[in-house]
């Protein structure tokens, strides 16, 4: 009976609870009265909200008590109670702070109130609340109209970015990496100070044909002067498997399924000869075979600090990441050095310098097509051992012959990159609005791989073994100088445009070389082997491309 009477009085309480939500309508304005669109309705301590229409209308259903949270790009939020009330106006004032933050856009810069373009800048603060292998990841959730997607769970394989679709069908869809300022770069997350995403034609005009898919800018730490400011950071973080809402059926539900199709086209046969019988099922859940809750740690070490005609920020950091899909992952160590010198109140050098060195490695064996492919009635194992199908020891039902567990015994893959990068810049100010500069970069790659198919696996059983190895590497020289000028009048009004000269070389090489018919395991090491096949491409590409950059001003006023 007690325990009726508690229950009675929790659904009058919840009934009353209910009965309390009221239908609140209101209109957002701004300053000048005039209804402000998209503006983001939040419930304080909820994920309950909504936006306003294009009048600046809203309606969202809310507590007597609660209180509403207005936000939006532009303006200063504002938090107001609903103290009981059914219509509500809001007005939000203009924040002239966001209006007079700086975007840098590469070969320039300006602020948010003077941007014709559609460029978004992404904050510090906004960059590190993420452990993150490369600069794809750092950008995921953080711009509109920025897709961030992988198709692996390999952490070799950055995410692929597209700004605003895929504008063509044949060609890459990569956007331009610009990096303090000219095209190249090494863009380590680490060292990343802040993002500027270029989305249409009128931001990326100044880059031409180059920058059709956007362009996404780069600015790089340095130092300040002061104190010199010593920073320590340590980060673990853990990745898993999302696919939403997508499932694979399990063997029961696959069986049921091939069950009544085989019932209705071959009336009369026996099923066992086609599909295991329900003790024989494995019901192996082929995702958890191939991919796993992985580790990532990135840790970092800085130094900043100077006088005020010198400034500088050195760096180094560590960063190592199991990749979500089984036998994959990375580890990088990376060093920089940026460094500022005020020559003279009209000379000003720059020198930035960074290197990374790499170790990646897959031995998945195909399991990411085998994740998708193999069916869950085969098991992997026999006796405790990967079983290798192509015995016949047993029935397997899959349509590959293949078994990437076994595979993944005799697969292996391993690759290494270093790459350097150093940046020269003079900037020398010829008249109080008017500054010529030179920049000029240097970046080279070296990249090699090794990949060992042992006779025993799948994939080189009909060469009996391979051996591959390839190596590349390339070089960038670029020059960019430029003359700006700026001018401001009376009235508020200003003038400024930029003239310039670009000249880039590009210079790469690779040399690979495979060999067939290696003895299974390790004793090739030992005694050299007779390849039956031996093949040594080598290609090598020069790329030269000159530019100009006509003149262009805007004018803005500020009154």
């Amino acid at each position: 009976m007690k325990q009726f009477s508690l229950s009675l009085l929790g659904l009058m309480f919840c009934l009353c609870s209910f009965a309390q939500q009221i239908s609140l309508t209101g209109t957002v304005r701004d300053d000048t009265g005039q209804p402000l669109p998209g503006v983001s309705v939040v419930v304080r301590g909820t994920l309950q909200g909504t936006t306003t229409n294009a009048n600046g209308q809203f309606t969202i259903q809310v507590g007597p008590t609660a209180v509403l949270e207005f936000s939006s790009i532009g303006y200063e939020n504002a938090s107001v109670p609903v103290e009981n009330r059914t219509t509500l106006d809001v007005s939000l004032k203009k924040s002239d702070t966001q209006l007079d933050e700086v975007v840098v856009l590469g070969y320039s810069s300006t602020t948010q109130k003077n941007l014709t373009g559609s460029a978004q800048a992404i904050t510090p603060k906004n960059l590190k609340d993420v452990t993150a292998n490369n600069l794809s990841q750092m950008l995921q959730g953080k711009a509109a109209g920025v897709q961030v997607g992988s198709n692996s769970g390999d952490p070799r394989s950055a995410p692929k970015i597209i700004i605003r679709g895929v504008g063509t069908l044949t060609a890459s869809s990569d956007p331009l990496y610009v990096v303090d300022g000219v095209i190249g770069g090494i863009p380590n997350p680490s060292d990343i100070e802040s993002l500027t995403v270029l989305k249409d034609a009128s931001a990326t005009a100044l880059y031409g044909a180059r920058a059709s898919n956007g362009v996404i800018v780069v600015t790089t730490r340095r130092g300040a002067a002061g104190k010199t400011k010593l920073t320590a950071r340590l980060n673990k973080g853990i990745g898993k498997l999302n696919l939403g809402n997508f499932r694979l059926m399990n063997g029961p539900e696959l069986y049921a399924v091939q069950k009544q199709a085989f019932e209705r086209d071959r009336p009369g046969q026996n099923i066992n000869s086609f599909l295991p019988t329900p003790e024989a099922n494995a019901n192996t859940n082929w995702f958890d075979q191939a991919f796993r809750t992985a580790s990532n740690t990135l840790a970092e070490l800085n130094a900043s600090g100077g006088s005020d005609k010198t400034r500088f920020f050195i760096s180094g950091n560590y960063y190592q990441e199991e990749g979500i899909l089984k036998e994959t992952g990375l580890d990088r160590f990376g060093l920089r050095l940026n460094f500022n010198h005020d020559v003279t109140e009209k000379l000003h050098l720059t020198l930035n310098t960074a290197g990374t060195y790499t170790r990646g490695y897959d031995n998945s064996g195909g399991s990411l097509y085998g994740a998708y492919t193999y069916l869950p009635y085969d098991d992997p194992y026999v006796e405790g051992k990967p079983y290798n199908p192509i015995t016949g020891a047993k029935t397997w039902y899959g349509r590959d012959n293949a078994n990437f567990i076994y595979n993944q015994q005799f697969e292996k893959f391993k690759e290494n990159t270093l790459a350097g990068d150093v940046l020269f810049k003079a900037e020398y100010e010829l008249l109080p609005w008017l500054t010529l500069s030179t920049t000029n970069r240097a970046q080279t790659t070296f990249y090699e791989t090794e990949s060992t198919e042992d006779a025993r696996g799948n994939s080189a059983a009909d060469v009996q073994g391979r051996l591959s190895q390839f190596n590349s590497r390339d070089y960038t020289l670029l020059t960019s100088n430029l003359l700006r000028f700026k001018h401001e009048f009376a009235g508020g009004h200003t003038l400024d445009g930029l003239a310039g000269y670009e000249y880039q070389t590009y210079y790469y090489q690779s040399l690979g070389a495979t060999g067939k018919g290696i003895f299974p395991g390790w004793i090739f090491w030992m005694r050299p082997p007779s390849p039956r096949a031996f093949r040594v491409p080598k290609m090598t590409m020069r790329f030269l491309r000159t530019c100009f950059r006509p003149i262009t001003a805007t004018t803005t006023s500020t009154s």
